[in-house]
């Protein structure tokens, strides 16, 4: 009579479904990935530009009048007075689209062209 013995271990089949199981549930959660990126992107932009407008609303309560342009945030304009700045650090990065730039409207608020 023969006797079978029992080999520790994981057959083929095995490994071979546990690998097609997890490449279904990565390739399922790539979408949800790209839309998070995306969302985190749109969030900055948004709080860059926030930011630019309350630099935009003190530099109006200190001088009387909206920038130009946002380098004036950063950089005393001449013949200007009451000029307390600098109201922003550095020159804000366009994150969400890249190829456009911020741009002060008449009344102080932020576009993107």
């Amino acid at each position: 009579m023969f006797v079978l013995k029992r080999q520790n271990g994981f057959t083929l089949l095995e490994i071979m479904l546990v690998l097609f199981l997890l490449g279904i549930i990565i390739v399922s959660e790539i979408p949800n990935f790209e839309t998070s990126k995306k969302n985190v992107v749109e969030k900055i932009d948004i709080t860059q530009i926030n930011k630019i407008e309350i630099a935009i609303e003190l530099y109006y309560l200190d001088t009387g009048c909206y920038p130009l342009e946002i380098a004036e945030l950063i950089n005393q304009p001449d013949d200007l007075e009451g000029w307390r700045g600098p109201y922003l650090e550095e020159l804000p990065l366009q994150t969400y689209f890249s190829e456009n730039k911020y741009v002060i409207r008449s009344n102080g608020k932020i576009c993107v062209e």
